[in-house]
């Protein structure tokens, strides 16, 4: 299914299909993406969702967002993976923003099922609301990746809950060189945010 430049929702949305493609859409309304089959779906960006929206990866493909071209999200987003492959958002692009709360669950039961943000060398992810993290699949890879090559600003709070039973179950920050994450605590008196700290890893 190839959603495409130009295209507007102003309905509700509930979409699965074998293979899924965005690139330059206007959601105006909730909407629900789940691509269920095989085949790897590379998103372009450019896509604006304005409502509530779910991300999910039943399938044996990898699905991902934001691939050369930013995506921008002003409503809470979740995204799923409970397939037998990875999820990405920012996947390699600049200026990637989640103007609400975002909430991630992993949990998938193959072999190697991982979610990534900011995963390209060039990727930034921005973060304005809260971030719940939860892994808690039985795939014998089965890991988070906040910033693999990229980097991400967290501007709100950050839960992790590693509760996978995998093997290899982890949640990583930062995994790879100069990748960089930026954490902000929000004073409520000045309407402002500061720096909590800094992550960058540099070997």
């Amino acid at each position: 299914m190839y959603l495409e430049n130009g295209t507007v929702f102003n309905g509700r949305l509930n979409l699965e299909a074998p293979q899924i493609f965005c690139s330059g859409v206007q959601f105006n309304a909730p909407v629900s993406l789940n691509k269920t089959g095989a085949g790897n779906n590379y998103s372009s960006g450019n896509n604006t969702f304005n409502d509530t929206t779910e991300l999910i990866n039943s399938g044996t493909g990898l699905f991902a967002f934001g691939n050369v071209n930013a995506d921008i999200f002003n409503a809470p987003l979740t995204l799923i993976n409970q397939g037998n492959n990875h999820l990405f958002l920012a996947y390699n692009s600049l200026g990637n923003q989640i103007n609400d709360k975002l909430t991630i669950i992993n949990q998938a039961n193959s072999t190697n099922n991982n979610i990534y943000l900011a995963y390209g060398s060039n990727s930034q992810l921005n973060i304005v609301g809260k971030t719940t993290v939860i892994n808690q699949g039985n795939a014998a890879n089965n890991s988070l990746y906040l910033g693999l090559f990229g980097s991400i600003v967290f501007n709100d709070d950050l839960s992790l809950d590693n509760s996978g039973t995998g093997n290899n179950s982890a949640i990583y920050l930062n995994d790879r060189t100069n990748s960089i994450n930026n954490y902000f605590q929000r004073n409520e008196k000045r309407n402002n945010y500061m720096q909590i700290f800094k992550l960058q890893k540099r070997y």
